[in-house]
């Protein structure tokens, strides 16, 4: 703990000559920056969306069940980064996938490459497999909003967003005149958390507008004990890095749109596939994004917006320099993965309460192998085009929103994905009734260890119904309900003979369940609640993902609820309350003397954190706080049937957040 209170008074002192600093020239017109929670009615059928359909669509409108998280409700709750913001969100968890990395499940469904994630609307699901990484990765205090498709979302973004997409909006897509700086310090009993540093600038000229947010973050996966099956451990602190460079801009000048972002998460890892090795491996994901945009407005009606998207990414990258007793148990990897994509969209309004969604992309995806001497298969290219229209109808009877979408891929079969969906407010009270087919695309490595080459892509059909209401000025609730079918799963498998492993298509599975949020505030209080249910009952299931005779899937809770309490005990001093509770996990052993299912139990986790806001300098927030207060030892559960135990995740942690913005007018 002594580095702890170390860092706490090296960063007060910094403070405190910044405070004189800036008392020194009270002349400049300069107002502070913050976010206002009357700016974002959060979760609010009131507020407004565009993730759904390309364009702004009140929630209640929006043919897709949508969750929203805003700026204010992040920094209240001390996020420490997206699986704190996540785990809020009805119906999402996470698991242990391998080598040490997390991905997201989602209404039970192990989804970490069948949701989209978007960061500043780039798509940054790596293109190999398709997976996501979570943990300490991205800037947490830079970030203004996530906007949250609790559903398909493929028809619109592609084979990525099966199961949910995510767009984060960091303040590089905020045109605002100032800066923002955040600090953030994490400690646990053994050691270091985290050290967190992230900033942001914005400039709006006459012709000419720009803003940037760049973060650099050092964090450990965990302080505790990982033990393998075979019995060996090892502790996580100092053997768990997690590292992450971010940089991402904004640039416009007149109707042109630049924007790009690097994305340079490293990590380091002992547990691997199965056995533990001799030591911590690098384990590196890079990824580079640039897009260009046009707006063309035709006309008032009429918007045409010509783009260019290219992508160059290393994800899973371990250099090949391993030791002789770790070459059975890590994998060297460099593999370059390349995607170029140019396309048109068009929004027309030809009457009032009638918007088309028009549009077409192509795409050309690269592989290229650095490490495999074979040159038959070090390299691979792929293309792919999509056609896409969509048409919104707001009538007095109802509104209505009918979609298809055709993609033609040069290696697997064309696929057409509809969406019907119709939702109607009456008074306080709103309805939604969808159907939505998604499809997962076989991403790079998928086509490359295909079983007989012969996969093709996963097929999803979603159901939904959602019911809503403002019953009073501050209480809003919604109910979901959703059942999903899913064919063609594609999975990674070892066949009978015990030596052919790929991936191929799985038999039919699906999920079912139903999804509650409220939020309610009375004075200084204000309660955000959120509940969710899935059940396999009745439902095909997969050998390798369920869990027999409960009615699950392995890795994710049946129940899930938690709440955030919210109290301005002063004008500038905020206490928040999280409590998260899920119902029993369960986990495959492999462990060939005593193989079976385990039963992880329940978890109860308990977070406080304290906020002052306008702190003897206006726009400096500063704020602390516990989580996981009573030490729940909650651990991530490996979401499939293969030779991983649970990776622990950090024990208590002390937090301390630092944030100062500033508005400077022109």
């Amino acid at each position: 703990m002594r580095v702890f209170y170390f860092v706490l008074l090296v960063l007060a002192c910094f403070f405190e000559r910044a405070i004189k600093t800036f008392a020194q020239t009270d002349s400049l017109d300069r107002q502070a920056y913050s976010a206002d929670i009357n700016d974002f009615k959060v979760n609010s059928v009131e507020e407004k969306v565009s993730i759904t359909s390309q364009s702004p669509l009140f929630i209640r409108d929006a043919p897709e069940t949508v969750s929203i998280i805003s700026e204010e409700e992040i920094q209240s709750a001390g996020a420490r980064d997206l699986k704190d913001v996540f785990r809020l969100i009805p119906g999402f968890d996470f698991y242990v996938d391998v080598q040490g990395v997390v991905g997201i499940g989602v209404r039970g469904n192990l989804a970490n490459e069948g949701t989209l994630l978007l960061v500043d609307g780039l798509e940054m699901n790596e293109l190999l497999f398709g997976s996501n990484q979570f943990g300490n990765h991205f800037p947490i205090d830079q970030i203004r909003r996530i906007e949250v498709i609790r559903g398909p979302g493929a028809i619109i973004y592609g084979g990525f967003g099966v199961h949910a997409v995510i767009n984060i909006l960091t303040k590089a897509t905020e045109w605002y005149n100032g800066f923002r700086m955040g600090q953030t310090v994490g400690e646990t009993e053994n050691g270091m958390a985290r050290r967190n540093f992230s900033a942001s600038i914005g400039r709006i000229g006459k012709k000419v507008r720009y803003s940037i947010t760049a973060s650099l973050a050092e964090a450990n996966r965990s302080d505790r004990n990982y033990t393998d099956l075979n019995g060996q451990s090892y502790n996580m602190l100092g053997n768990s890095a997690l590292s992450n460079k971010f940089l991402s801009f904004n640039f416009k000048y007149g109707n042109l749109f630049i924007k790009g972002l690097a994305d340079y998460y490293l990590t380091q890892s002992r547990d691997n596939q199965t056995a533990i090795s001799s030591k911590a491996y690098p384990l590196d994901f890079k990824s580079l994004h640039f897009e260009t945009r046009y707006e063309w407005k035709v006309k008032s009606n009429l918007n045409i917006q010509p783009f260019i998207n290219f992508r160059n990414q290393l994800p899973w990258m371990t250099l090949p320099n391993i030791d002789s007793v770790d070459l059975d148990k890590v994998i060297a990897f460099k593999v370059r993965a390349r995607r170029l994509q140019t396309g048109i969209r068009t929004l027309w309004t030809p009457i009032k309460n009638l918007e088309f969604l028009l549009m077409a992309n192509t795409y050309v995806d690269q592989a290229k192998d650095y490490l495999n001497p074979d040159s038959s298969s070090q390299t691979a290219t792929f293309y792919c085009t999509s056609l896409l229209g969509q048409a919104i109808w707001k009538s007095k009877i109802a509104n209505f929103t009918v979609g298809i979408r055709f993609d033609d891929h040069s290696y697997y079969r064309p696929i057409l994905t509809p969406r019907i969906a119709v939702t109607k407010s009456i008074k306080n009270w709103y309805g939604k009734a969808s159907y939505n087919r998604s499809f997962r695309t076989p991403a790079m490595s998928n086509i490359a260890l295909s079983i007989e080459q012969k996969i093709q892509p996963q097929i999803t059909d979603c159901y939904e119904v959602e019911i809503g209401t403002t019953m009073f000025e501050d209480l809003n609730l919604s109910v979901n309900l959703y059942r999903t079918n899913i064919r063609n799963g594609i999975v990674y498998s070892l066949l009978n003979d015990g030596f052919t492993e790929g991936y191929s298509n799985a038999v039919k599975m699906g999920t079912k369940g139903i999804e509650t949020q409220a939020r309610y505030a009375v004075g200084k209080l204000t309660l955000q609640s959120a509940y969710s249910f899935y059940t396999t009952k009745d439902l095909p299931t997969y050998q390798a993902f369920e869990v027999p005779g409960k009615n699950l899937n392995l890795a994710f809770p049946a129940h899930k609820f938690n709440i955030m309490a919210k109290m301005q005990i002063t004008k500038k001093v905020k206490i928040s309350n999280t409590i998260i509770v899920v119902s029993d996990r369960f986990g495959y052993n492999g462990n060939s003397e005593n193989p079976g299912y385990i039963n992880y139990g329940k978890v109860f986790q308990w977070n406080i954190f304290v906020q002052a806001k306008d702190v003897y300098l206006k726009g400096l927030s500063i704020g602390a706080g516990v989580f996981d207060i009573l030490n729940s030892n909650y651990s991530f559960i490996q979401a499939y049937n293969s030779g991983h135990n649970p990776l622990p995740e950090m024990s208590r942690e002390f937090v301390i957040k630092l944030i100062y913005g500033l508005n400077l007018s022109n």
